[in-house]
């Protein structure tokens, strides 16, 4: 059955609706892709750089990962007469200086150059290119270690992804970092997002016969895509995702358990050795709802923010990013460190391994946070 809406605005609630029931669902739609950070940013700049009336965008840009400036940073601006708007001069030494400047020439040639050359342009005049990569990295430092753990049993493989700005962009990472670490690309294979039918990119699969396939693709695609595999008995040593939309999800192993088997993944997961984490799962779990990453992420955004005003001793906007700023919060639920922010990016968090055994989702690397042994090369 095919269930036709013409907006997705309220899609939730439908989604909700069928998983209380326990009827199995894939949702066919792009609203996920837009809301995505490093999506939802890229747009964000080019609007700015499009129009510099937009302060919104302004804002949006300047604190996103393309520019890093602080909430501290643009309320001294501001207390300092300089005015949102890039057309204006920053002196010297402010914050804004940079930012503004490439913002401006950006701007100045928009009409000569292409989105996708201006967004080239963008990341490598920001440096966002290295730290976007610098995220992308720890995934696969950790499938080296774990292969290396293993026997290194996984020598070649074949990369997954949809076609949009998250799937090629780590797709190219993963070309360019993969063969450093002591592993052959065998194909990479691009998908539309979304897609009704992966046995093109199974018979490819098929074909080239990899120890490893990487996928990097959204809910609905990898779901389809590892039922697939599975009624082709198409069955590498190991499916490794990086921060996919389905490889840490428990609608994916309750749905499609038998496809969902030893499927790991790289992404922000709950600490499963603190008893506080543990608790909140069996409450959401113990309300019908599905344990999702977001939960336990958005549970310790809260305790961070209650801790840096509690320190701030005020409610007041600059006394509590000031208050961010200095953190060392350590009462997350998650598997890091303390809580310390550095151009606006944690350093304290980092993702880990999941893989689905049985009914359940495990860690699996590193060692420190795991609750489980990986299952790698996964059984014949």
């Amino acid at each position: 059955m095919a269930i036709l809406l013409p907006v997705l605005t309220r899609a939730d609630v439908l989604e909700e609706a069928l998983s209380d029931a326990g009827i199995p669902f894939v949702m066919e739609g792009g609203k996920f892709y837009y809301a995505r950070s490093e999506v939802s940013s890229a747009i964000t700049v080019l609007k700015a750089i499009a129009n510099p009336n937009d302060a919104v965008a302004l804002y949006g840009s300047l604190r996103s990962v393309f520019f890093g400036v602080s909430d501290e940073d643009l309320l001294r601006a501001k207390t300092q007469g300089l005015a949102l708007d890039y057309r204006c001069v920053p002196p010297d030494g402010s914050p804004l200086a940079r930012p503004y400047a490439i913002l401006r020439e950006l701007h100045r040639l928009r009409h000569v150059r292409g989105a996708s050359e201006t967004f080239q342009l963008l990341l490598e005049q920001t440096g966002a290119r290295e730290v976007l990569a610098a995220r992308g990295l720890q995934p696969l430092a950790n499938l080296a270690k774990l292969n290396e753990d293993a026997g290194k049993p996984a020598k070649t493989v074949v990369l997954v992804h949809e076609d949009g700005l998250f799937g090629s962009g780590l797709a190219k990472l993963m070309q360019a970092e993969l063969p450093k670490l002591g592993f052959e690309i065998l194909d990479t294979i691009a998908h539309p997002t979304p897609t009704r039918d992966m046995s093109n990119v199974a018979l490819q699969i098929r074909s080239k016969n990899p120890d490893l396939v990487i996928p990097s693709s959204y809910y609905g695609e990898f779901a389809l895509l590892a039922r697939t595999m599975q009624q082709q008995r198409i069955r590498p040593k190991g499916i490794y995702a990086v921060l996919n939309g389905a490889a840490s999800n428990y609608r994916f192993v309750k749905e499609f358990n038998d496809a969902a088997q030893f499927v790991m993944d790289c992404n922000h997961w709950h600490d499963p050795r603190k008893p506080v984490a543990e608790a909140l799962r069996q409450q959401v779990e113990a309300s019908g709802k599905f344990w999702t990453y977001n939960i336990p992420l958005n549970y310790s955004c809260v305790g961070l923010l209650a801790d840096a005003i509690e320190r701030a001793g005020s409610a007041d906007k600059a006394k509590v990013i000031e208050a961010l700023a200095a953190s060392t919060y350590a009462g997350h639920i998650m598997p890091y460190g303390p809580t310390k922010f550095t151009n606006g990016q944690n350093e304290g968090g980092a993702p880990v391994n999941t893989q689905v055994q049985g009914n359940d989702i495990k860690v699996i690397f590193p060692s420190d946070f795991a609750d489980a042994k990986p299952v790698f090369p996964r059984p014949a």
